[in-house]
């Protein structure tokens, strides 16, 4: 990212020399997406601003759609779901109107995302179906293995974690065999998720040291934080609790550092299961607070679920049973309406751990 970081410079200026408009406009895209890459969100906001009154100004309407999804993958990553959806519908329109196939996929895919942050796992799945087959039907590779990559992730919250091997397999293959780094490591960051579901703690630790690696090589800010959101999981799991809060103090300081408000959230709930583990149930409860305030603001229903579902574990650890039972009603009324397999069995199983406390006591 440092090398491309120089490139766009030398490009810009050169342009600008020139008197070229798009070709400044296009150097100022890339240049966003980059600083999003970096954990630079609002400098990426600015530059895409700029990019967007430039293709709009030249009247190129391909340009303009470009910067519109890039605006609205922005404003999933700072939990504005709503601007997200307008901004892509926008897009998608330009693209679809102006034929263009690749376009129109690559919406399709930002589109499959927000759907999986709203809960809309149906949705999703059929808008990636239709994505997968434009990318292939055009033979691009890299569009194909993103598509791979989101499919698998839908597959685990739907609980066909068989599947998702698979998917990701492949994803993988034709990341590497196309020299992304990047999408590289983000499969490598979801296959060690995948295998701390089917319990192989030692192959998680392992896939997630090659992806970190790969994303703070690349300068990937981001990326790097959730890797090290997700190793913080792992250490709870061995139960390294010292180990899961450093992580977690050093994942959410780049989550917020970046604007990004959807990572910082799940931090603070990640935390907040840390803090009941280590019996601190006061600051559970406000860590808890403050992440499904995030959640609901941005409107992430998987994260809201997954806050309601920890709150009913909080309450339950409280002793107020009857809350708690209601609360975990709200979180599988929601994993239900989503068709979240994985998620609805856990709290079921946590459904029979309250009862049967209750039911002790």
């Amino acid at each position: 990212l440092g090398d491309a970081e120089s490139l766009l410079e030398e490009a810009e200026r050169l342009h600008r020399e020139a008197g070229s408009t798009l070709g400044t406009a296009n150097d100022l895209s890339i240049r966003a997406q980059l600083a999003m890459l970096q954990g630079s969100l609002g400098d990426a906001e600015s530059l895409l601003e700029e990019a967007e009154g430039l293709h709009r100004e030249a009247g190129d309407a391909l340009g303009t759609a470009n910067d519109l999804r890039a605006r609205a993958r922005l404003a999933m990553r700072q939990g504005r779901l709503g601007d997200a959806e307008s901004l892509l519908e926008e897009a998608e329109g330009l693209h679809r109107e102006a034929g263009d196939a690749l376009g129109t996929a690559n919406d399709l895919r930002a589109r499959a995302q927000l759907a999986m942050r709203q809960g809309s796992l149906g949705d999703a799945e059929s808008l990636l179906e239709e994505a997968e087959g434009l990318h292939r039907e055009a033979g691009d590779a890299l569009g194909t293995a993103n598509d791979l990559q989101d499919r698998a992730q839908l597959a685990m919250r739907q609980g066909r974690l068989g599947d998702a091997e698979s998917l990701l397999e492949e994803a993988e293959g034709l990341h590497r065999e196309a020299g992304d780094a990047l999408g590289t490591a983000n499969d490598l960051s979801i296959r060690a998720q995948l295998a701390m579901r089917q319990g192989r703690l030692g192959d998680a630790e392992s896939l997630l040291e090659e992806a970190e690696g790969l994303h703070r090589e690349a300068g990937d800010a981001l990326g790097a934080a959730n890797d090290l959101s997700i190793s913080a999981q792992l250490a709870m799991r061995q139960g390294s609790l010292g180990d899961a809060e450093s992580l977690l103090e050093e994942a959410e300081g780049l989550h917020r550092e970046a604007g990004d408000a959807l990572g910082a959230a799940n931090d603070l709930r990640a935390r907040a299961e840390l803090a009941m583990r280590q019996g601190r149930l006061g600051d559970a409860e406000s860590l808890l607070e403050e992440a499904e305030g995030l959640h609901r603001e941005a409107g992430d229903a998987l994260g809201t679920a997954n806050d309601l579902q920890d709150r009913a574990e909080l309450l339950a650890l409280q002793g107020d049973y009857d809350r708690a039972l209601s609360e975990l009603a709200k979180a599988e009324e929601l994993y239900e309406r989503m068709g979240d397999g994985y998620s609805l069995d856990l709290a079921r199983e946590l459904r029979e751990w309250i009862e049967q406390m209750a039911n002790e006591e």
